[in-house]
């Protein structure tokens, strides 16, 4: 995470000391873009954010269009299974909106997003990687065996 960087939804953890912040002091992060031009960061971050959105595409497509050409966009969401626990409404975070998948149709939530989906769907995006983390998890501390809690998707802008 070179050059220019920015952080949604950081609070004061930023991802790497040189990345500008923005969370609720700086404005509304599902519409970034009154805040912020397009095209003017090198790597667009955010860490559990995107579950807190109105509209997930639509933030989404915000926080892609401040990626420069060239650029880099890497997001990290809870997957539903195991942060959810097939509990909805959230019991755990009564501020999520959406839970997300990778790879299966079907979902036991409402609100669920298939985040390979919604990625594929960015303008001049090519997708590097969608992975489920996973090192290190136990689980035998799920009624049932179920994915991790984590997805990381990475993507660039085609200089």
């Amino acid at each position: 995470m070179s050059g220019k960087v920015l952080d949604i939804g950081c609070g004061r953890d930023l991802v790497v000391p040189h990345a500008q912040p923005f969370d609720l002091p700086h404005g509304d992060a599902n519409y970034i873009v009154r805040y912020l031009p397009a095209e003017s960061f090198d790597c667009v971050h955010s860490s559990h954010c995107l579950e807190h959105m109105q509209s997930p595409p639509e933030s989404l497509a915000e926080w892609w269009s401040l990626v420069k050409p060239g650029g880099h966009m890497v997001l990290s969401v809870p997957e539903e299974s195991l942060c959810e626990q097939g509990r909805w409404p959230s019991i755990f975070n009564t501020d999520h909106k959406w839970t997300f998948r990778k790879g299966t149709a079907a979902s036991w939530s409402p609100v669920s997003l298939e985040v390979v989906e919604l990625v594929e769907k960015l303008l001049r995006c090519e997708v590097i990687e969608i992975t489920v983390q996973d090192h290190g998890y136990d689980y035998s501390l799920c009624d049932e065996p179920k994915p991790v809690s984590v997805l990381y998707v990475w993507g660039a802008i085609d200089g």
